[in-house]
């Protein structure tokens, strides 16, 4: 199965979506999680969220009860590739993000990370589009669609 689930972020209230179902998934099969913070200096600063570092990961690993191993990690560069290099270093490792839902000029301006780590890795991956506001608490999962 998996033996890592890792969780980009990027400091806005749409990527933190996912945590709720990283919450109840990685509490249900016992695995570590990793939240990756990826600093992207080539990013257009208008559409860019604010940039944070160990703080901010330091309050959302916090957010993890009754998961016992919650790492973080900042790194520069690009968001996709470090994201898919990250993850190829270890077949176990399921990527779970949020996607934006970017659409017109701003899909065609910044792409779409989410996009390109779906096109790029080999690890499996959970999507999830939320809703503004819905990191808190864990999800709980009625349907699943594969």
């Amino acid at each position: 199965m998996y033996n890592k689930i890792l969780v980009p972020v990027d400091g806005s209230t749409l990527s933190e979506g996912v945590l709720p179902y990283v919450r109840a998934l990685a509490r249900a099969i016992r695995v570590p999680v990793e939240l990756l913070r990826v600093s992207d200096t080539t990013q257009l600063r208008g559409y860019s969220p604010p940039v944070h570092g160990d703080e901010y990961l330091e309050k959302v690993a916090a957010s993890f009860s009754g998961v016992t191993d919650v790492k973080h990690t900042v790194e520069p560069g690009n968001p996709a590739g470090m994201i898919v290099d990250l993850a190829a270093a270890n077949r176990g490792t399921l990527i779970a993000m949020a996607t934006h839902g970017y659409s017109g000029a701003k899909r065609w301006l910044l792409g779409s990370v989410a996009e390109k780590v779906l096109h790029a890795t080999t690890n499996h991956l959970l999507l999830v589009r939320p809703a503004e506001g819905e990191s808190r608490g864990e999800a709980q999962l009625n349907t699943v669609l594969v």
